[in-house]
């Protein structure tokens, strides 16, 4: 399948589509390769009062595009889930991919344990996240208020569970650098990150799919070009590509030998899989797995 398939996926699709739509030359082709590779984007989303600006600043500066409306909807809570925040999240996880971060998690007693009861609550990937921290600037005006003790403005940029881990750091002689990593740590922005990589692969993934439709209804329509694009072994192949992404993301293994047997065993099991108890992005990427495995396995073949 080739090593490092799972970890760009969905690049091989647009990429391939990108080079078809320049070569057909059409305004309706241009339009969905465009779509297919913009870049995935997040929308913040929360009732008020829960941090939802500090969240969406962190995972700004963590690299993420931060839009009104994203292909992956991060919605956050603070402390409990009201029954406002499980209708958003219900409605949320019905469109589009769905984290749930649990904010000020300095402010609640065992915060990882409360996001496994949470995420019981709403089927939604919970983690915690004190996400003032992860945009704080460690400039000469936060270090002299360190050395000094400063308790109003140190509760202005810290707050008080900043404090309690920015004080005796600075006295054990971190430095601005060290201070910056110790409180990125604290504030979790890196588990939200690790949780975000699998939705992120998914949206990739359902865009696809969008611009595969789009462009059947096209060939539909009687355009002999795309109708030999979608037929092609190496379109079935960018698909398998994109949906080994989402399942490898997702912590499910996919042999990548590249043998005729293995191609064959390899299509045989996901097969399997598609028919099994999972959902309906896997029972897709199930089904392009053992479609794109099937096409390699002929391709040996011959």
């Amino acid at each position: 399948m080739g090593g490092q398939m799972s970890t760009y996926g969905h690049t091989i699709f647009t990429d391939r589509l990108v080079r078809f739509a320049a070569e057909a030359d059409d305004p309706a082709v241009d339009a969905v390769a465009a779509r297919a590779d913009a870049g995935a984007t997040l929308a913040v989303h929360g009732r008020v009062g829960v941090g939802r600006g500090a969240v969406a600043r962190a995972l700004a500066g963590a690299g993420f595009v931060v839009t009104s409306a994203g292909d992956v909807d991060v919605q956050v809570i603070a402390e409990v889930v009201k029954p406002e925040d499980k209708a958003a999240i219900t409605a949320s996880v019905a469109e589009r991919p769905t984290l749930v971060v649990l904010n000020k998690a300095d402010l609640v007693t065992g915060a990882r344990a409360l996001c496994a009861r949470y995420r019981a609550l709403t089927g939604v990937p919970t983690v915690p996240m004190v996400a003032h921290l992860a945009a704080v600037q460690v400039d000469d005006a936060l270090l002299s208020a360190l050395r000094t003790e400063d308790s109003r403005y140190l509760l202005e940029r810290l707050d008080t569970y900043g404090i309690a881990h920015a004080l005796p750091a600075l006295r054990a002689g971190a430095d601005a650098a060290a201070l910056r990593r110790l409180l990125r740590a604290r504030s979790g922005v890196d588990g939200v990150v690790a949780a975000l990589v699998p939705l992120l692969a998914e949206a990739r993934y359902r865009r696809i799919r969008a611009a595969r439709a789009a462009l059947e209804a096209l060939a539909a329509m009687g355009d002999d070009r795309v109708a030999a694009f979608l037929r092609a072994d190496d379109t079935a192949i960018a698909c398998m590509a994109a949906a080994v992404e989402v399942v490898e993301a997702a912590g499910i293994a996919v042999d990548p030998a590249d043998d005729r047997a293995a191609h064959l065993r390899r299509a045989a099991q996901w097969q399997h899989y598609r028919h099994g108890p999972v959902n309906a992005v896997h029972t897709a990427c199930a089904a392009d797995i053992a479609r794109g495995s099937l096409r390699l396995w002929r391709r040996a073949g011959s």
